[in-house]
């Protein structure tokens, strides 16, 4: 169980990008292009900010801690990402 739980540990950050991979697999090349361009500043500057985050808290009221920043960059990652492949899949239906 130890082992088990472990490993869910490890790969837990991993499940956002399980996420968006399986959105990208079945949206066209422009769709993939608008959130690729979304992508490749978002993750540089979320490492940044996880990396510039102080590791604990002395404050009672803001918790800003890595994993709290962690947690909030991918999930605005993940609402981003999904909202951008909708945005753009339903105006080229549209235009179409």
């Amino acid at each position: 169980m130890d082992i088990l739980y472990g490993a869910i540990l490890a790969l837990s950050p991993a499940f956002p990008t399980f996420i968006i991979i399986t959105l990208t697999l079945w949206v066209t090349h422009e769709i993939y292009e608008s959130w690729f361009r979304f992508a490749r500043w978002w993750i540089p500057l979320s490492m940044l900010a996880i990396f510039m985050a102080p590791e604990y808290s002395h404050d009672w009221m803001f918790r800003v801690e890595k994993g709290s920043v962690a947690l909030a960059m991918s999930a605005t990652f993940i609402i981003v990402s999904i909202g951008i492949i909708a945005i753009k899949y339903f105006s080229l239906k549209r235009g179409r």
